[in-house]
């Protein structure tokens, strides 16, 4: 009788085990959870799960939609429970999340509990590698030794080149959105060893993006960081896929900038002072002026002479 008793009490304690376990809320349940914004609630159903874990490679940890989202109170929550803000998804990091929705804020916060902004670059991955160290998740080490095997050339590439090219990168996004002027975060990130020199999917460097918006500042900050001032766009993927040779034409820093001028006499007539105000930083910084454009075989001065500013032209030569 003893033991009917028993073994009745141990497939009823089996019994609300189960159910217990199968009332728990799925991954797509925490998502939505974090997505509301419910701190008290995620803290609930959480339980003792690994809030880093994930079923399969194409899911993120919880962390990256508390970035998208751009709620401090649950970035903070899931970083106090565990979450790390290194791990890297096919669709980049959760700081990547963050700058995508134009949260620069979150980028702050994650820093403070330890985010390393080099976890964006192909190069941190592949030193960690070389070093020994066990790289998580498992697809990282099978994507580095993917490219020694076909020597692929990584340098200033992001690791999300080679899985789901994602942008804007950290510090093209921390250059245009910083409305201060004083760079902060940017400073902070080139501090942390952050590769100034990563292009992004469109083969564009934050210099590029400096140069873009004509902002002298930003251009000065990057040179003074190690910009190569002669760093052409360049997009593996980008340039297999489209037909526009800008991807894969050799254009320098210098050479973009007379393209973003040529056709536009409006830039010349109100931006005058900033265009001959960069062309003398990067010429500082060693531009060479004489480097050729791939297809065309333009240099920055034929194309200055295109544009036919006397001033530009003058500078150039």
């Amino acid at each position: 009788m003893r033991r009917i008793v028993l073994i009745a009490g141990l497939l009823f304690i089996v019994f609300i085990g189960y159910g217990q376990k199968s009332s728990l809320p799925n991954y797509h349940d925490l998502v939505r959870i974090v997505k509301s914004g419910d701190t008290t609630v995620i803290s609930q159903s959480l339980g003792r799960r690994d809030v880093n874990l994930v079923e399969d490679r194409f899911e993120v940890p919880l962390l990256f939609y508390a970035c998208s989202e751009g709620n401090e109170g649950m970035v903070k929550f899931l970083l106090s429970k565990g979450a790390d803000p290194n791990l890297p998804s096919v669709y980049g990091t959760a700081a990547h999340w963050a700058i995508e929705k134009e949260h620069m804020n979150i980028i702050r916060i994650l820093l403070d509990h330890g985010f390393n902004p080099r976890t964006e670059e192909m190069q941190y991955w592949v030193d960690r590698y070389q070093s020994g160290d066990s790289l998580s998740p498992a697809w990282m080490p099978k994507l580095v030794e993917s490219l020694y095997k076909h020597k692929v050339d990584y340098r200033n590439a992001p690791y999300m080149e080679f899985v789901d090219p994602s942008d804007p990168l950290l510090l093209a996004a921390a250059i245009t959105n910083d409305e201060s002027g004083d760079f902060v975060l940017a400073k902070e990130l080139i501090k942390d060893g952050l590769n100034v020199n990563l292009r992004d999917k469109r083969g564009l460097s934050a210099l590029h993006y400096a140069i873009l918006t004509l902002n002298m500042k930003a251009v000065s900050l990057l040179i003074d960081s190690g910009a190569d001032v002669n760093l052409p766009i360049y997009s593996r993927k980008l340039s297999e896929l489209s037909s526009n040779i800008i991807f894969d034409d050799n254009l320098t820093p210098l050479h973009f900038l007379m393209y973003q001028l040529k056709g536009k006499s409006e830039i010349l007539e109100t931006k005058k002072g900033q265009v001959l105000k960069i062309i003398k930083l990067l010429m500082r910084a060693g531009a060479d002026v004489t480097l050729k454009t791939k297809h065309k075989q333009q240099s920055v001065l034929d194309v200055a002479k295109e544009i036919g500013d006397k001033k530009i032209v003058k500078l150039l030569k």
